[in-house]
């Protein structure tokens, strides 16, 4: 099975592009789900048996989706709306499976390591590519015809066409870098250093908050100060060389396309930076107003209201702010007068909502018992993918999944070694 280790690096190419070339060949859809179900049933077909004996752990993450699945259709949700959300949960958990079964040499975490890199360099380099040219360079006449709100337009959106999860992806790679990456030349840095001029172009707050508690976590548990250094490094140097003068040329550039994102106030001094004032707006008092109407606050009071009608199994897969929710309507909408198209960009709101005390508890379970090891990275992603979770519906980040089951898949294998 040494050969599986190129279908790991193929999901590494592909994920980090998926929604790019989906736009262009809508026939690549499912070529993730193609690569990772083959490899899966490769081995499930050797012994079905054991390879569920082995891994009870993940019988809690199954259990949990089973909740949502028998609750989901008993509440009239459509099947292919299930479907939907059991692929999206389903698929990459797979991971676990095939890694940890995987015959690998000593080269593949480096393998593994080269290959995010360069592709994080590349998707980095192809989001300030678009955000100099305003998005008419190297992207679909669709996405350039995005009518974008003012305080977007100066988001970088990039290959994965959502700056947060852009955001997520691009911090994975670097972080992965600098924990795994023992010789540190000027081409590694210069990669960090445009990964992370990237990262802070997208203005991604969820994630910039997120992945700084877990790196502050993990140097304290580890007493690793390299890594917080090397990042503070590469971030400060980020601004300088990346943030400013890209900012300063998509604004030379714009011609009326993009909002500038600096002021001058009428007293001569420039304003705050777009990047100072996503995060100072998040505590002002418009934001709290329009988040209880209509956003995040809104979406968890909501939420709060029909978990406490169905508190034990909650409502199931495709009722309330989930993938499936968004391409088929939920029975449960007009009921609680909610508008379709929500989405809560809350993992946890969306898990007690749809699976209820059981679904959740599960969920818990399956994630309290991956925890044997404080020392790997897995349990850094776990760190960040868990404060991540109060602000998007992480579960459902591809390419966040990717690497957080892959790396729990080589966890498994260190406990049975």
């Amino acid at each position: 099975m040494a050969y599986q280790k190129y279908g790991i690096y193929l999901l590494l190419i592909y994920f980090p592009v998926r929604t790019l070339l989906i736009e262009l060949a809508p026939v690549l859809r499912f070529l993730g789900d193609v690569i990772i179900v083959g490899m899966f049933l490769h081995i499930l077909l050797q012994d079905p048996v054991g390879l569920l004996k082995k891994y009870k752990f993940t019988w809690f993450f199954l259990l949990f989706v089973a909740v949502g699945v028998v609750v989901g259709l008993l509440q009239g949700v459509a099947l292919m709306a299930v479907i939907i959300q059991v692929r999206t949960f389903l698929i990459p958990f797979l991971l676990i499976y095939i890694v940890g079964e995987m015959r690998m040499g000593q080269e593949f975490q480096q393998h593994f390591v080269s290959v995010s890199f360069v592709m994080g360099v590349l998707v980095a380099l192809h989001g300030l590519i678009a955000k100099i040219s305003h998005r008419t360079w190297l992207m679909p006449d669709s996405w350039q015809a995005w009518d974008l709100a003012a305080i977007n337009s100066g988001r970088i959106y990039g290959t994965l066409g959502n700056p947060n999860i852009l955001a997520t992806y691009l911090c994975i790679v670097f972080f992965l870098v600098v924990f795994f990456r023992k010789r540190f030349t000027w081409h590694t840095y210069a990669g960090l250093i445009v990964i992370a001029g990237t990262v802070v172009l997208t203005y991604s707050r969820g994630t910039l908050l997120a992945f700084v508690i877990g790196l502050v976590v993990m140097s304290f548990l580890w007493r690793n100060w390299k890594i917080v250094w090397r990042t503070v490094f590469a971030f400060l140097v980020a601004v300088a060389l990346i943030y400013f003068p890209a900012k300063a040329v998509a604004e030379l550039t714009s011609d009326g396309l993009e909002e500038p994102v600096d002021e001058v106030t009428e007293t001569g001094s420039i304003s705050s930076s777009l990047f100072v004032k996503r995060f100072l707006e998040m505590f002002s008092g418009e934001t709290i107003e329009k988040s209880a109407g209509s956003g995040r606050i809104y979406i968890v009071l909501k939420g709060l209201e029909i978990f406490l009608d169905q508190p034990l199994v909650g409502t199931g897969f495709g009722t309330y702010g989930d993938t499936a929710s968004l391409f088929y309507k939920s029975p449960i909408y007009e009921k609680y007068n909610v508008l379709d198209g929500l989405y809560t960009d809350n993992q946890y709101v969306q898990i007690l909502v749809e699976t209820g005390i059981v679904g959740a508890f599960l969920v818990l379970l399956f994630f309290w018992r991956t925890i044997r090891s404080g020392n790997n990275f897995y349990f850094f992603l776990l760190i960040a993918g868990t404060i991540a979770g109060f602000f998007y519906n992480i579960l459902e980040d591809k390419t966040f999944v990717l690497y957080l089951f892959v790396f729990l898949g080589l966890e498994v294998r260190r406990w049975h070694e």
